[in-house]
Order: C-alpha cells, then structure tokens, then sequence
C-alpha cells in the first residue's frame, strides 16, 4: 500500500474532483489563520450557544466547515464536521478517485479527531478508467480497494456506506473491501452496486445454520447488486436487526446452480423478524420462484416475517404458474404493499394482462398499493387487453388505496408531443391570465439533461422541450381522468393513481387524487383532483432513499 501511494502522490494528482465534498483544504489540518490587526471586533456568531453552532455546521458541505473555522481559532474544533458525511463523487477517473481516497486515508490516520467524526461514507464510481502514462490500471484499481479498507479500519463509527459504481459500466472486484466488510459491525445502511464477491465455499459451512452467539452487526438497510452469491451468505449471516432489504443478481458471469441467493434469503426469512421491506431483481434463471415461495411458507407459519409489509418483484420470467408458487401463502402474511415489474425493454411478462391482476386478488387480498412498473423500454405500449376489464380486475381488492403505473404504458412524457385522442384542447386548456398554459398539474418538473428532472420552470420560461413535457404530462391527467371514471370506477378507500418513470426526481412523473362527486343525472363521477396530487418524494423500493411505507 505505501508503493502504492507513493506512486500516486509523486504525480501530483489533484485531492479530489471538482464535484466531491472534500477539498485538498479539507485534508490539511489547518494551523494558520487570519493574523490579527490588533483591532478588537465582536463576531455574533461566536457568542451563539454551542448547540446553536452545532445546528449550523450540521448544514454546511464539508468545504464550507472549512472555511468556516479557518477564520478563528475558536471555531477550528468545529473542522472535525467536515468529516462526518464524506462523498467522493464524479465527475472523475479511476486515478484520481482512488488518489482521492488514498489520501483521504492517510488524514484519518494522521488525525484520529476526524477518523472519530466519519458517520457516512459514499463513492460514486469514475466516470472514465484512464490513469496516467506509465502507471499501471491494475495497481490503481488495488489501491483504491485497499483505500477503501483503509477508511473503514480508520472510521470506526461509520453508520453508512455507499459504493455505486454503476457509472463504471463494468464488472468490479473488490475483495479487500468487501472481505473487510463481513468483519464491520457498525454500519446500519450499506449500499454496493454492482459488484464481482469474493468467493467462499458459504454452502458448506455449518455456522450458518445457527444463530450466533454474539450480538449482530447492525444493517437495518442493505442494498447489493452482486454478479455472484459465495459472499451473500456470509455478509448476511446474521441479519436480525434488518429492516429493508434489496437483492439483485446480475446475469453476468452468475454460475448455473449457484443457489446463494436462496441461502441468503431463506438466513433472512430465518433471522431477520423486524424486516419491513423485500427488494428482489434479477433474471428467473436465478430467482426461483417454487424455492423462494416455499421460503416465505416457512417464515410465515412460525411468525417470523409478521412485520413484512412491502415486496417488490423484478424478474423477467413470472408467468401466472409461477406468481401462484411464489405468492401462494401471502393471505396469512402482513403484506400491503406490492411491486411487480410487467415490462422488460419492451417485452411483457408471460401471460400478463388482467387475469394477471385478477390472481394476485386472489393470493394478495389485503393489498393497499399495487405498483405494476417497467424496466428499460424506449418505446410506449398500452396495457394488454381493455381497461373496462382491467377495472373489474382491480375492484376485487377491497382494501386498494393507491395504483401506480409505468407512465410508459400511456406514453413517452419525455418523447414527441402526442395527441392524445382530439388534439384541439388548447381552446379548453385553462389558462393564466397572462395566457401561459396552467402546468401546475405536472409537479413543475423540468429536465436537467443528466436523467432527472428537477423542479425548477420560471414562469413564461418554458423551452421547447418543456412545454413538450408540460403538455404529455397533461395527457396523463386527461388519461387518468378518463381510467378513473370510465373504467376503474372504484369507492373508498381507493383514493391515488400515480405514474412511474425512472427519469423524474423520486421516480415519479405525475400523481393525483380521486374525488367522487354525484353527476346532475344521479351518476357518480370519478374524477382526479386538480391541480394534481399531494407532495410525494420517493416510493418505499428506491434503493438509495426508501420513503416510509404510508
């Protein structure tokens, strides 16, 4: 590791990216300020109490704690919080982020003030690979994995890690991290994506077939997407404090008859009695849904999963036969909450349609909130079958409180402007006084060229591509409106519909609430609140940032 470092620092790379928190400053214990000029000046925020300091740092990005207390000595205590949420984040490459941490590393050694401050810890992979002329690709990517070690051997009272490094595009093998990880105890959320594991020989060990001894590491949310299982079930060998858990198995390079997975989730069905929250993505050749529906049997005859309350399934092989396999005993379960992606880059489930619907009623009665998203389409495609059924199929769930659809199974909002049915409302659209168009409805989203969409339109600053967007979006109103009242025509509790789209902040491009009025002619009417719906930030399933589940 010293060679290593060495040889990092004698090409004099810059600390860190331009866009990550920490600064060169940053890594420098700073030792000179201001010289006086012997004029006494009174500094209000000096006289404020601690906590009222304390509060405010807790705001401020690591850089600005720097500044902050470089200009007085009584405020230089205050740099330790420049240390506590640490991101190291793109635009960079693989050598300066590994010469990022490297150094990063080296003042955690030097400065156990600061090592004892680190609480969360996130890596955003490299935007390129390329490392000077001269230095060798492999020996930087080692010693990034051995900088990584070494923060966590420094920050011992780390509570969150993220390594997403999905932005590397490739298959990434860390061993040293994620060998050193099995052995920390500390970290309640743990996010890695995607990475290669280590392998070890977990089937046949017996120490997994018992609860340990010793009190168990301290992952309340974990999120992995690995491209092989020997790790799995020893990095989740005692999952007893878990809350939310996301597993998603890579298709590449994973080995035909590899049942890790099925280790792992049958530990957590076994262990983890507080878990809330199931994740669950990748290719049906892996998951199988006969092994998994007997799993959850188990657990739900012996109470252990009594507080399960959220499941979301991404497979591309979930025919009727194998949903009634998987999903056979979730009567007797807690489950309220349901996600099924129906869609894979534009081909549907086997068998998909209302009937689909029509069998979870059956196996999943109790839902509250059923979620049917997509995964990777580029070109729009309606439900299969008609709506008028798919409103029979939905009124069989007594307890349905919100729908929510991939906005690709209406239309593309982020595509061309479509017509949608007679394309002459602007002279029924209302209108502001000043004759803009009224894009309340569509959460004031606009995109900010990176795959969100930030909330953000000046008033009478609408681009091209955002009137576009305005106005798709209010063809997803117009379709809800019509869905709402003409075919789904559900009573409370029914009450949400919502649309899903990746590329929106929170993965949502559009939401409403239904308001039940009764017609002139006697007839209820089902129709969505306008301008649009509650604020809502996110869905229980986002890896990143699950919201509670409501």
């Amino acid at each position: 590791m010293d060679d290593i470092s060495a040889s990092l620092s004698n090409l004099d790379i810059a600390f860190a990216a331009k866009n990550n928190e920490l600064t060169a400053q940053a890594t420098i214990a700073h030792s000179i300020f201001p010289k006086s000029d012997g004029v006494q000046r009174r500094f209000p925020f000096l006289s404020l109490p601690w906590p009222a300091k304390w509060h405010v740092y807790t705001h401020l990005h690591s850089k600005d704690c720097i500044a902050l207390s470089s200009t007085c000595r009584q405020m230089y205590s205050f740099n330790t919080f420049a240390y506590t949420h640490l991101q190291l984040l793109p635009p960079n490459s693989l050598f300066s982020l590994a010469h990022s941490v490297s150094q990063l590393g080296a003042v955690l050694a030097c400065s156990p003030h600061y090592a004892e401050a680190v609480r969360t810890i996130r890596i955003v992979g490299w935007t390129t690979p390329d490392v000077p002329e001269g230095c060798s690709r492999e020996v930087v990517y080692k010693a990034l994995d051995e900088g990584i070690v070494g923060l966590l051997e420094h920050g011992r009272h780390v509570y969150s890690l993220t390594l997403d490094l999905n932005l590397t595009k490739t298959l990434n093998y860390f061993p040293k991290t994620l060998s050193a990880l099995a052995q920390v105890r500390t970290i309640r959320d743990l996010r890695l994506t995607p990475f290669y594991p280590p392998t070890y020989a977990a089937e046949s060990s017996p120490s997994l077939d018992s609860v340990p001894s010793e009190e168990p590491p301290a992952y309340e949310q974990v999120a992995l997407n690995v491209y092989s299982g020997g790790w799995l079930p020893i990095m989740m060998r005692d999952p007893r404090r878990l809350r939310w858990f996301g597993l998603s198995l890579a298709d590449k390079d994973w080995q035909p008859g590899d049942t890790n997975w099925a280790i792992t989730l049958r530990r957590v069905a076994e262990a983890a009695t507080g878990l809330e929250t199931l994740v669950l993505s990748g290719g049906g050749q892996h998951f199988d849904a006969g092994i998994l529906g007997q799993t959850f049997r188990i657990s739900f005859s012996r109470g252990i999963l009594g507080r399960l309350r959220s499941i979301s399934v991404d497979t591309d092989t979930l025919s009727i036969v194998t949903l009634t396999q998987l999903f056979s005993d979730f009567s007797c379960s807690s489950v309220t909450h349901l996600r099924v992606v129906v869609n894979h880059y534009g081909r549907w489930l086997p068998d998909f349609g209302p009937q689909y619907v029509m069998e979870l009623a059956k196996l999943i009665p109790g839902l509250e909130e059923l979620s049917l998203d997509q995964k990777g389409m580029s070109v729009p495609a309606p439900l299969p079958g008609r709506l008028n059924t798919w409103g029979e199929v939905f009124r069989m769930f007594k307890r349905l409180r919100r729908i929510a659809f991939a906005s690709m199974f209406v239309l593309d909002v982020c595509g061309p402007r479509v017509a949608f049915g007679d394309d002459e409302e602007d002279e029924d659209e209302e209108e502001e006084p000043n004759g803009q168009q009224d894009t309340s409805m569509d959460l004031d989203e606009s995109y900010d060229g990176d795959g969100e969409y930030e909330t953000n339109i000046e008033e009478g600053a609408l681009s091209e591509k955002e009137e576009t967007l305005a106005r798709n979006i209010g063809h997803l109103a117009v379709w809800a409106d019509m869905f709402l009242d003409e075919h789904l025509r559900m009573l409370p509790p029914f009450g949400e519909i919502w649309f899903l789209d990746s590329r929106f902040a929170g993965n949502i491009a559009a939401g409403y609430n239904q308001i039940v009025m009764m017609g002139e002619d006697g007839r209820a009417e089902h129709i969505i609140h306008y301008p649009s719906t509650k604020k809502r930030y996110g869905w229980w399933w986002n890896e990143n940032d699950p919201i509670p589940l409501d």
